[in-house]
């Protein structure tokens, strides 16, 4: 029986022993496994970080992309506000430019019409002052000859002959002599 208490004992002791080592053994496993778990985790965190970094870096890029863009744009579009601004004062100088010439020809208009009215008021005066000297002048004829133009034109035709030009008379359409 004693070999039965050895046989017992050591089936215990190896049985202790194989628990010992499987709860050693599965401990260490464990320990391995979670050490692996760790580095993973570990990997992951630095891959995520690593992506992070990539993904702020990349946003920051488009985002001073977009800024550039809207500066530049922005630029063009002031260039081409103060092309039109020119543009615009260049157009009102000249119709500026138009409407003082224009001001100058209605002014110059003006006084050539002025002076126009002023010249044909003096025509006329001297053509009523020419008209009353003449119809004085024939006044006096008829008076001294005692006769009217039309009787006097008659006697030069019949004396002088049809066209009146003979001897240097010459009868003229408003009826009066000409020597």
């Amino acid at each position: 029986m004693q070999t039965l208490f050895w046989i017992l004992g050591i089936l215990a002791a190896l049985a202790g022993g194989g628990y010992a080592g499987y709860v050693l053994g599965g401990k260490k496993k464990k320990e391995e496994i979670e050490g692996k778990i760790g580095r993973t985790e570990d990997a992951m965190k630095k891959l995520v970080d690593e992506a992070t970094a990539k993904a702020e870096a990349v946003k920051k890029e488009k985002i001073l992309e977009a800024k550039e863009e809207i500066l530049r744009q922005k630029t063009e579009t002031e260039k081409e506000l103060r092309e039109r601004r020119n543009e615009t004062q260049r157009t009102e100088r000249r119709l500026l430019q138009r409407e003082e010439m224009l001001d100058k020809k209605l002014d110059n208009l003006e006084v050539r019409e002025e002076g126009l009215n002023k010249t044909s008021r003096e025509l006329e005066q001297r053509a009523q002052e020419v008209e009353a000297m003449r119809a004085q002048q024939q006044s006096e004829l008829e008076r001294i000859a005692q006769m009217t133009a039309e009787e006097a034109r008659q006697i030069i035709m019949n004396n002088y002959g049809r066209d009146g030009t003979t001897w240097g008379i010459e009868v003229t359409t408003s009826n009066t002599l000409r020597y």
